[in-house]
């Protein structure tokens, strides 16, 4: 039930995040490192939405199937 675009989401805020945030530290580039926090930034939240969709996707089956056996 995963959403592809959040993971594509999350995907490349870590492909581009972690590299910068090297280089930005190896270079002592603040103006890099701040852009590399926002994109892990970014991706974090996007997989936490992500997660959130999928545990409420399984509570709301989880309720419907409770309904049923009832």
């Amino acid at each position: 039930m995963r959403d592809r675009w959040l993971q594509a989401l999350v995907y490349g805020g870590w492909t581009i995040g972690v590299p910068a945030l090297a280089d930005g530290m190896w270079l002592e580039s603040p103006a890099l490192v701040a852009l590399a926090a926002w994109a892990l930034f970014a991706a974090v939240a996007a997989g936490t939405v992500d997660n959130v969709c999928v545990a409420a996707h399984a509570v709301r089956q989880d309720r419907t199937l409770s309904r049923e056996a009832a």
